[in-house]
């Protein structure tokens, strides 16, 4: 391995949650073995998501399209970014669907006990995709919001 670690966690049925940056110390005291020492090179370890769900539309005159977060997903996030408070619980994150990536927040659904990831129109149209369709989702924790592990 060079500078920094790729692991993937879960299942093959479950969202993958890829950690990427430096390896963290309690890896480094668990006995794994390290990267080579780089000098001046400090990142902060940022996990991203992917995983797939349905576009639904949400009922009401203003069209709102979202996808909702997979459970275990959600978990996670709240986990990792239970220590930084936003406002309405939001989460920023980038998020990539059919190619289109775009800078979004992830808003708490309390009813569910999940996560919506809303789905903007220009997104929407740039990758053919409504209401219904089922999407391969990538989030990755915008660096001013990612969780310190």
């Amino acid at each position: 391995m060079t500078g920094g670690s790729d692991k993937a966690w879960g299942s093959p049925s479950s969202p993958v949650v890829r950690v990427t940056g430096v390896w963290p110390l309690a890896g480094r005291a668990a006995g794994r073995s390290a990267p080579p020492k780089r000098r001046g090179i400090l990142r902060r370890v940022t996990p991203s998501y992917e995983f797939h769900a349905e576009v639904w539309l949400n009922p009401g005159e203003a069209g709102w399209h979202f996808v909702t977060l997979p459970a275990d997903v959600a978990d996670d996030i709240k986990e990792r970014t239970a220590a930084s408070s936003r406002a309405f619980g939001a989460v920023k994150v980038t998020a990539d669907i059919g190619g289109q990536s775009w800078q979004t927040s992830l808003f708490p659904d309390t009813k569910r006990g999940t996560y919506l990831l809303p789905v903007k129109k220009t997104v929407r149209d740039k990758a053919g995709i409504g209401a219904g369709d089922t999407v391969e989702v990538r989030l990755d924790f915008q660096p001013d919001n990612a969780p310190q592990n």
